[in-house]
Formats: structure tokens, sequence, C-alpha cells
């Protein structure tokens, strides 16, 4: 997605995965604020889901915020190896770091293209070509007029 169109459209997925990640912080605030989470949620589980809520509403407006969206896609081979470098992923402790990984990608990885400006592959390649890569490709689309309506 390099065309200026393309690049509003993902603006607007980012500003309604916002909207959404607000009304659910705003929807366990009022379960809070009411004492209503009783019936759904243990303590800790309600914490831990307002804590991600929270997360999420920053993270998604930090999105919106900035102008220009770069997914770094890699295998989940090249991801497997990576987080077997490190004990700082939480999410891949206690099971199978493979078939968690493919588990997430498969929720995630439609999200990442539908929000990002640009896709660029960083499997076997140097942090400074996928830098080139991605600033070569930026610049194009400043270079590229806006898409016509008809595509």
């Amino acid at each position: 997605m390099t065309h200026q169109l393309d690049v509003a459209r993902s603006r607007d997925t980012l500003t309604r995965w916002c909207a959404l990640a607000e009304a659910r912080l705003e929807h366990l605030t009022e379960l809070f604020e009411t004492g209503r989470w009783r019936r759904y949620h243990s303590e800790v589980s309600f914490l831990e889901n307002i804590q991600e809520a929270k997360s999420a509403v920053l993270v998604w407006r930090d999105l919106a915020s900035r102008g220009w969206v770069v997914y770094l896609e890699t295998s989940i081979a090249q991801q497997a190896e990576r987080a077997g470098r490190t004990r700082h992923r939480p999410l891949l402790h206690g099971t199978d770091p493979t078939l968690r990984l493919e588990e997430l990608m498969r929720a995630r990885e439609p999200l990442y293209r539908e929000i990002a400006d640009l896709c660029t592959s960083t499997d076997r390649r140097r942090v400074r070509s996928v830098a080139e890569r991605i600033a070569h490709d930026y610049k194009a689309c400043l270079r590229r007029p806006a898409a016509s309506a008809s595509g």
C-alpha cells in the first residue's frame, strides 16, 4: 500500500480500531465503577483485562497519530529463531513457540497488513538493507500523485 488513497484508508482503519479500543476501556471502566465486574471476572483477570485495554488504547492512539506505518514481515521460523535468543517473550512461555507464533500470526497478520502503509520482509536481511528499502519506498510514495477513484 503505497498510494495516498491506500494511506488514507489505513488511517481510517486505525481510527476505527482506536475507537473500538476506547469503547472497550469505557465499558470495563463502567463495570469497575458499578462493581459488576465481579459477575464476570476474578479480580486478577479483571485487572489484567483493564491493563491490556489501557495498553491497547495507548498503542492505537500512538499508531493513529503517526504519519506512516510499516509492517516488518518475517516468517514464523525466523520469529522462533529470534525469540529463542531471549526470555522476554511472556506469550511464548510454557508452550511450543512455533505453534504459539502461528496462532498469533493467524489472528494478527490481517490487521497488520490492513493498517500498514508498507509491508517489507525482514527475513535474512540486514537492518541497513531493510531501512534502505523502507526509505526508498517512502520517498516513492511521496512522489506519487493521489490515486484516482477508478484505481
